[in-house]
């Protein structure tokens, strides 16, 4: 692909990610064209459908994610003092990223029907996961039993999108919940 077309297919992967975190994954396509600076008909011919234009957006968000949690272990694994602070900017990247809006719209009911390149990407993200839950249980901020899997599905369920604006009534409350929920990982499983 050429340097020009392949620089329009990130600026419209980016745009939709952004509009889809925001706004869900049916946001209009002639959106998302105008958020990346190009016309409907590139879009469509990048992606035939959205379908093909969400799959990308979740190897974009996956890749970026997969990169986040290599630095965040490497870093961890070299300053493990401050293990709190790791255990808080996983979770509050994983709120940050937008996750909760895209996971149900690309993923199959089946995970093991993911197409060979997500089902990469998904091993890659838990084998990164797995050695990150290793960490925080090593120093004490994540308890016995608790998976990569489970606090993944915490977060997500938490910042699943509300029918209200809870925010306008309490700006800080996602730092709260937050706070809250890692006091119980830090305790983990009921023996």
């Amino acid at each position: 692909m050429r340097a020009d077309a392949l620089h329009r297919r990130t600026a419209i992967i980016a745009a939709a990610c952004q509009l889809f975190r925001a706004h869900g994954d049916d946001v209009a396509l002639d959106k998302v064209a105008d958020q990346a600076g190009v016309s409907v008909a590139t879009v469509y011919r990048n992606f035939p459908n959205r379908a093909s234009l969400i799959r990308a957006c979740a190897g974009y968000m996956g890749n970026a994610f997969a990169q986040f949690q290599q630095r965040l272990i490497a870093d961890f694994e070299h300053s493990p003092a401050s293990g709190e602070d790791y255990i808080r900017a996983y979770a509050t990247h994983i709120l940050t990223i937008g996750l909760n809006t895209l996971i149900p719209a690309f993923a199959p009911e089946d995970l093991d029907s993911l197409s060979p390149e997500l089902t990469a990407q998904r091993d890659l993200l838990e084998r990164n996961g797995r050695r990150f839950i290793e960490l925080g249980q090593q120093q004490g901020e994540i308890g016995p039993g608790v998976t990569h899997l489970e606090f993944i599905v915490g977060l997500l369920s938490l910042a699943r999108p509300r029918e209200v604006d809870i925010e306008s009534y309490q700006p800080d409350i996602q730092e709260k919940i937050i706070d809250l929920y890692l006091a119980g990982i830090k305790r983990g499983h009921r023996a």
